[in-house]
């Protein structure tokens, strides 16, 4: 069944800056683009507004409108696909084949908590968003090194990742107060985490610590373990990379519910 031109072609969304495909034939690879240098050990940097592009096999990225308000484009070519959290995507080209959803379940003695996905294949566009405002940040895996996610921090990533389930303890559920587990994602692919306000990168040394408030973390690839310092916090040692938001969800429930009528 047919359903129009592929992205690109006249009546296609690929945007400016995206991979335009020929009305016929597709390329094997998209154009690569360059990627953010990484930061180097002991700094600590806030992400670009500039536009996030990039390609990865048959799938290109660009983030954009990166002022609390960012987006996430990816181009798929055929047979390509991606997964994301459910309910992110805004639109998609009518020739991408919406595969439907299904759960992602972590399960402990304790606690249950459930992640649910669509999964998308190309050739076409879908562009996906964050739950509230904030930015995207895209992190590449070599396949070697897993890379750990706060609560609410997965947003999309390409076929080959997945995730276990990776148990803070009773000892440290008492702390932590969002439930049981922190998402350990593994493979080899790209994979889009999203932040509320803006993104800070901090670059651990090898042996240097860091004390992060939970409600600030969003994705880490180095050691930690739970803190108990007034408010719950997790402790990181490099070597690795920790990527923090600069709004707490938390406060910001707290600050709505002060300003409704009768508090």
């Amino acid at each position: 069944m047919s359903y129009g031109p592929p992205p690109g072609a006249p009546g296609g969304f690929g945007g400016p800056g995206m991979p335009q495909f020929p009305s016929q034939g597709y390329t094997a690879q998209g154009p690569q683009y360059p990627q953010e240098k990484p930061q180097p050990s002991g700094s600590m940097t806030q992400q670009s507004n500039s536009d996030n592009v990039g390609t990865y096999e048959g799938v290109t990225y660009r983030i954009t409108h990166r002022d609390d308000n960012t987006i996430l484009t990816l181009s798929l070519q055929p047979n390509y696909g991606v997964k994301s959290r459910s309910n992110s995507m805004i639109c998609m080209s009518p020739t991408v084949n919406m595969q439907g959803q299904f759960k992602v379940s972590f399960r402990n003695l304790l606690s249950t908590g459930q992640l649910s996905q669509t999964t998308y294949h190309g050739p076409g566009d879908v562009i996906l968003s964050p739950q509230v405002w904030g930015d995207i940040v895209p992190i590449r895996m070599d396949g070697q090194r897993p890379w750990y996610l706060g609560h609410h921090a997965y947003l999309a990533s390409t076929e080959n990742i997945t995730w276990t389930a990776k148990s803070q303890g009773f000892k440290k559920t008492l702390f932590s107060g969002d439930g049981m587990f922190v998402a350990n994602v593994t493979g080899a692919g790209m994979l889009f985490v999203e932040a509320i306000g803006a993104l800070v990168q901090k670059q651990l040394g090898p042996g240097e610590e860091l004390i992060v408030d939970r409600g600030h973390l969003v994705a880490w690839d180095c050691q930690y373990k739970m803190e108990k310092l007034g408010t719950s916090g997790f402790m990181f040692t490099g070597p690795g990379t920790i990527y923090l938001q600069t709004r707490n969800p938390e406060h910001i429930i707290e600050w709505i519910s002060a300003q409704l009528p009768g508090r």
